[in-house]
């Protein structure tokens, strides 16, 4: 998977996807490939410098399975963390390799991120609504595959 996003864009992970070998590799496989990922709860970081009140560089440790696996990961790893406040006062956000915030402005990475939620519930309401939360069955025939 490392090594196939195009030159100059920017990739969303899952939450699953959060691996200091996987976004580092991701970041240094071509020209200008970055990634954004939304931050789990228990994600330890220590602010190195702050951008706002919301909009931080951070660094955090690698841990010691990645760093069994990949040796060359080093101690600790840089991203920019973006907190999110909720109406509900908890504080989510997500990580990113967009670590300048004069080329990657919060609010357009922040407007990426909330795009990429309006697909997800889409894609939920598709499966709960539509689909009767019911297994689709996937066709191994090609007139299958262009039905579906």
């Amino acid at each position: 998977m490392v090594g196939s996003a195009p030159e100059h864009s920017l990739t969303l992970f899952d939450r699953g996807f959060m691996s200091a070998e996987l976004l580092i590799s991701w970041q240094g496989s071509g020209v200008n490939t970055h990634w954004l990922t939304p931050i789990k709860s228990k994600t330890r970081y220590s602010i190195i410098e702050s951008f706002s009140e919301y909009d931080h560089l951070v660094e955090m440790p690698v841990s010691p399975q990645a760093k069994q696996q990949a040796p060359y990961l080093g101690e600790r790893w840089q991203a920019r963390l973006i907190l999110i406040p909720s109406p509900k006062g908890d504080i989510k956000g997500f990580i990113t390799s967009c670590l300048c915030p004069d080329t990657y402005p919060v609010n357009d990475l922040l407007k990426v991120y909330w795009q990429r939620w309006e697909i997800e519930r889409g894609y939920g309401e598709l499966k709960q609504y539509q689909l009767e939360n019911k297994p689709v069955l996937r066709s191994k025939k090609k007139d299958g595959v262009y039905q579906e």
